[in-house]
């Protein structure tokens, strides 16, 4: 009497939830005094540094431009949708302090939110250089006064671009919604003129809850034996 041994291949396909974690960056200017925040690169004007009291502040002439440039740039070059935060100070009056988004490699292209004077707010399109304001103006509910601390944040989510200001108490004292189509990616920063303090910085993209891992094919092997005459 014989016995045969058949393999016998089941295939399965199987779905496995897993997270996918945020990418974030967030700094509050650990670095030392009159030093450049590691990764950032100015791209307008002088006089951005690191402040004795550990804030990124811009003293220089016109308005300034830095950015958030790691390299390797580690996907935040091609940032399409997510949220750019920053606790700022400045003068009361005729100066503004903001933050850009989805800005492009060469040139001044991104988008740009500010609070201009004292309760102007305001939301911009830059296009190599050239500005078009999104929306009009928007009046704050409540007046910046020098010395305190706002929050301002810039939100993207595929052509809705979205801004807000909070004041020192976190009440929101302004906001902007608005559709443009002109950039879909790119880097962040800041947009200033002189004087213009940020305490920090970040930038968070929307976490995705799970994602679906599908394995095709994934053979398991029984081994029969099977007793031949």
């Amino acid at each position: 009497m014989k016995f045969k041994t058949t393999s016998l291949f089941v295939f399965v396909s199987a779905a496995i939830t897993l997270p996918v974690t945020a990418q974030s960056y967030f700094t509050d200017f650990p670095e030392a005094e009159s030093s450049m925040p590691s990764d950032w690169v100015v791209r307008a004007s002088s006089g951005f540094a690191v402040d004795s009291g550990g804030d990124f502040r811009f003293t220089g002439s016109g308005n300034g431009l830095a950015e958030y440039r790691p390299d390797p740039a580690n996907g935040f070059d091609a940032l399409t949708d997510y949220t750019i935060e920053a606790d700022f100070r400045k003068s009361a009056g005729s100066n503004f302090t903001g933050v850009v988004g989805r800005s492009q490699s060469s040139g001044f292209s991104f988008y740009m939110a500010r609070l201009n004077g004292d309760n102007i707010m305001q939301l911009y399109v830059f296009d190599d250089g050239v500005a078009t304001q999104l929306g009009g103006d928007v009046t704050t509910s409540d007046d910046y006064l020098s010395g305190e601390t706002w929050t301002i944040r810039m939100m993207f989510a595929g052509t809705q671009i979205s801004a807000e200001l909070l004041d020192e108490s976190d009440t929101v004292v302004g906001s902007i919604v608005q559709t443009d189509a002109t950039w879909s990616s790119g880097y962040s920063g800041v947009r200033s003129s002189e004087p213009s303090v940020y305490e920090n910085y970040s930038i968070t993209v929307p976490e995705l809850s799970s994602f679906s891992l599908m394995m095709g094919g994934m053979g398991l092997v029984f081994s029969l034996v099977r007793r031949r005459r």
